[in-house]
């Protein structure tokens, strides 16, 4: 062989030689110059992810909303409160009534007509009175048998109380000191002291200024004390009636 042979078939190996890496690398890519990947069965491979980045939530906390007030008009109502049908600004009471008087004298049961008269001053519920019963034709025996006509007065100062204010009808007390007069037809006029004890029912109507008043009672008279020479000899006496008090 020549040595020109010789030196051509050198330089074919080693440019051979040359491009075997560039060839062996030239595989593991496409026609369009992506890289091909090479997987071996006995080699374990991890694939990773980009991370990425997820952000935060932001919580915003706003005040709540204030309630808008509502408004409901609804239709006047005039409430009517209860009161004392006595609850005026008058403080004077006069009246006046009818009904009867039992006497205990001599004895015997007298029952006579009585007319009263009452002028009282009140303060809500309390009154301090004057009342004046008149009985005139009481009999009292006399000597000998002799029935006289005795005319009987009764002037008394009370205190009086009227309960359950606001109701219509009322329970009505009272107590007292007493002065009892008796005029016969013969012989001088005879004086007593006595105590006495009102009870009744009263029923009391509000006028515009004013107020009125209907109502029954009964009262006790118990003597105390007598003039000598009373022309009766009165052990007790109970009066009762209807009366009409006006307030002012």
């Amino acid at each position: 062989m020549s040595t020109a042979t010789r030196l051509a078939a050198a330089s074919l190996v080693a440019a051979a030689l040359c491009a075997a890496p560039t060839l062996a690398s030239a595989a593991n890519y496409d026609i369009y110059g992506n890289p091909i990947p090479v997987h071996h069965p006995h080699k374990i491979y991890l694939h990773t992810s980009p991370r990425v980045e997820v952000p935060a939530p932001v919580v915003i906390i706003e005040p709540a909303p204030k309630p808008r007030p509502s408004v409901i008009a609804l239709p006047s109502v005039r409430i009517v409160e209860p009161r004392d049908p006595y609850d005026t600004g008058g403080i004077v009471i006069a009246g006046g009534g009818f009904g009867g008087m039992m006497l205990r004298a001599d004895g015997r049961t007298n029952l006579v007509p009585t007319y009263r008269v009452h002028l009282g001053a009140a303060i809500g519920q309390s009154e301090l009175a004057l009342r004046l019963d008149m009985a005139p034709g009481a009999r009292d025996v006399g000597v000998g048998g002799v029935e006289n006509n005795v005319d009987v007065f009764a002037t008394r100062l009370s205190f009086n109380y009227r309960f359950l204010p606001s109701a219509v009808l009322h329970p009505v007390a009272g107590f007292g000191l007493e002065h009892i007069a008796a005029n016969p037809d013969s012989g001088a006029i005879g004086h007593a002291f006595a105590l006495a004890g009102r009870a009744g029912l009263e029923f009391a109507y509000p006028l515009a200024h004013s107020a009125l008043a209907v109502g029954i009672d009964a009262t006790a008279h118990i003597p105390i004390a007598r003039s000598e020479g009373f022309p009766l000899d009165l052990s007790a006496m109970v009066s009762f009636g209807a009366y009409a008090d006006f307030r002012f």
